[in-house]
């Protein structure tokens, strides 16, 4: 027992990592396999990792909570009153941003007629590899400024799929895609190759959710040192 400050930052990172590795594991024997791939079943698997992550942190949090002595009671202290709180509101929503934009940019790989598989694995492998690391330096310096990076990253890759859609067919090169240095693969490469890029730098959610929990961390250790 001990009154520590969770690094609430890795333990998400390593949720996201956990919870993501059985989909990348099937997919990888699928493809070593050859076997029949079905878009729908990705897609579907995909929600059930994402899903996976999110429990495996609510159970870190839940662990780690009861392990604070002053917090023995934490659970009691959690009011509506605690998700109405801006920080709570304004992480909800960009969690729910991040996976839009996950949504938009698989639209737009299926739309040019890339191998879902692909994206998938890459986008999830690069996320299985990046969030613990993000989450770290979430935890050891400062969340806004973790969270203001991967919003800008997500920008980035944003503006530079837009890019590739509306230059394409003059098979000419955004400028996003120039100051990336992309502009020498194919199209198909440089969409994988921005997918990897979403994947290591723009979690959003693993910062979000750990900013989430030491909220509830900090709001409920306030009110039981009231009570006392």
């Amino acid at each position: 027992m001990n009154n520590s400050t969770p690094l609430f930052g890795f333990m998400s990172g390593i949720s996201t990592t956990i919870g993501f590795l059985p989909h990348i594991l099937f997919i990888t024997v699928l493809l070593i396999l050859k076997a029949p791939i079905f878009p729908s079943h990705l897609i579907i698997f995909a929600i059930g990792a994402k899903l996976l992550g999110e429990w495996l942190f609510l159970s870190f949090f839940r662990s780690r909570m009861d392990k604070i002595d002053s917090l023995s009671n934490w659970r009691s202290s959690i009011t509506l009153d605690l998700f109405k709180h801006p920080n709570v509101i304004l992480s909800s929503f960009m969690m729910l941003l991040d996976a839009s934009l996950d949504v938009i940019l698989i639209y737009m790989i299926i739309k040019v007629s890339i191998p879902l598989v692909w994206a998938l694995l890459i986008l999830l492998g690069c996320q299985a590899l990046s969030s613990p690391i993000q989450g770290t330096l979430s935890d050891r310096f400062s969340r806004k400024s973790s969270l203001l990076f991967a919003m800008i990253a997500n920008l980035i890759v944003l503006l530079a799929f837009s890019g590739i859609s509306s230059t394409s067919a003059n098979q000419g090169s955004g400028l996003i895609i120039n100051l990336l240095g992309l502009s020498s693969f194919s199209t198909a490469l440089q969409l994988l190759l921005l997918f990897g890029i979403k994947g290591l730098f723009g979690n959003i959610t693993v910062i979000c959710r750990a900013s989430i929990a030491e909220i509830i961390r900090i709001k409920t250790l306030e009110k039981q040192q009231i009570l006392q």
